[in-house]
C-alpha cells in the first residue's frame, strides 16, 4: 500500500509504545530505503547516509504536525492527542499522496480537534488527498468538518461525498 502512494491511520492507535517519537516515524520512512538487508548488516555509508536522512525527514514530520519538541519522548508517554499527531506523521514519511485517518478524532477533546482540523487543513494545502472516516457525525460537522466538497466534485465527477445516516426506532 505505502509503495503505491497510499498510507493510513487506524481507529485505535498502532505505535510502537517503547519506542521514541522520533523512531517511531523512522519506522515509517523505511519503506522509501534502498540500502538493503546486507547495507543494514554492515553499516555500510551508504546506508549510514540513508539513516542520517531518515532521522532528519523524521524530525521535519515531527515539527510538521506540532510535536517536534517530544522527539526523544517514548510513545506511550505522549498524550492521547500528540499520539494520533504522531501516528500521522509516520503515515506522512511514506510520503502518500493519498492519506486515510480512520476516526482520527475519536476520543479526543474539542481543544485537541481544533489542532487535529488545523493539521488536516495543513496536509491537504500540501496537495495530498485526504479520506476522511468519521462516524461521529457531530465530528464531521464540527472541528474535523470536511471542506471544499464541491470543489472535489468539479474536479472529478465519478467522486461525490456520500454521507450514510442511521434512523432510529
Amino acid at each position: 500500500m505505502a509503495r503505491a502512494g497510499i498510507a493510513r491511520t487506524f481507529q485505535n492507535i498502532r505505535l510502537f509504545a517503547d519506542m521514541t517519537a522520533l523512531e517511531n516515524v523512522m519506522v515509517g520512512r523505511h519503506v522509501r530505503t534502498h540500502s538493503g538487508l546486507l547495507g543494514a548488516m554492515f553499516r555500510t555509508k551508504k546506508f549510514r547516509k540513508e539513516e542520517a536522512e531518515i532521522a532528519q525527514r523524521a524530525q521535519e514530520l515531527l515539527d510538521y504536525v506540532g510535536i517536534g519538541k517530544f522527539t526523544d519522548y517514548k510513545a506511550r508517554t505522549l498524550s492521547y492527542g500528540d499520539q494520533r499527531r504522531l501516528e500521522i506523521a509516520r503515515a506522512l514519511a511514506t510520503d502518500p499522496q493519498l492519506i486515510a485517518l480512520d476516526e482520527p478524532a475519536a476520543g479526543m477533546n474539542s481543544t485537541e480537534k481544533v489542532v487535529l482540523r488545523e493539521l488536516i487543513d495543513r496536509i491537504r494545502k500540501d496537495n495530498r488527498t485526504i479520506l476522511l472516516i468519521e462516524h461521529d457525525v457531530k465530528a464531521g460537522d464540527g472541528p474535523v468538518r470536511p471542506r471544499h466538497r464541491a470543489g472535489l466534485r468539479q474536479a472529478d465527477p465519478r467522486v461525490r461525498p456520500t454521507t450514510c445516516s442511521a434512523t432510529r426506532r
